[in-house]
């Protein structure tokens, strides 16, 4: 794995020090990888919770095959202890009174990565129709791999309070009255 952190390690330290670059879509590959990466080892902090298969996993770490039903947006953040810090939330939904086919394992996973100046938003959903997505003018979406480049850093940055509410925003699924728990 030390080859994905030597890759993205540049670009992360201009990015977290909110400089201005432009991620090629090599770049774009290696930032993708590194937070992929992230994010297999934070869902499995818990293994009875996770949304990573074993065999999900193996191929990452043999081909860099990315998890199906990842999404990474990158934001530029940098106030309180968003500089240092990660939050993850994991669950099963339905958007049905039917529970979706996940194999016993959650279909929902959100973590938030934050150092620097740099705040990464990453969702995993499968086995259920529902996407979850920041504010287009505040993030840059890595995955799904936009067709060429982009521009570091977004337009208009988040504040400490945007980022605590796109952090929690699927653990606000789980408990706001209009959803369900799938049992």
């Amino acid at each position: 794995m030390s080859a994905i952190e030597m890759a993205a390690q540049p670009l992360l330290t201009l990015m977290a020090g909110g400089a201005r670059t432009h991620l090629s879509t090599t770049d774009i590959d290696a930032v993708t990888h590194w937070a992929a990466l992230k994010f297999l080892i934070l869902d499995h902090v818990n293994p009875a919770d996770c949304t990573v298969t074993a065999n999900e996993r193996s191929a990452f770490y043999h081909t860099r095959t990315v998890p199906t039903g990842l999404r990474i947006d990158l934001m530029r953040c940098g106030v309180g202890d968003w500089q240092t810090r990660y939050q993850r939330h994991s669950g099963t939904l339905s958007t049905g009174p039917a529970r979706p086919n996940t194999g016993g394992m959650n279909n929902v996973c959100s973590i938030a990565l934050g150092f620097g100046q740099l705040f990464i938003f990453m969702t995993r959903i499968v086995a259920v129709n529902l996407q979850i997505s920041p504010n287009r003018a505040k993030a840059v979406c890595i995955l799904p791999k936009p067709t060429h480049g982009v521009s570091w850093p977004p337009l208009f940055p988040i504040g400490i309070d945007e980022a605590e509410k796109i952090a929690g925003t699927v653990g606000d699924l789980f408990t706001s009255r209009w959803s369900k728990h799938a049992d």
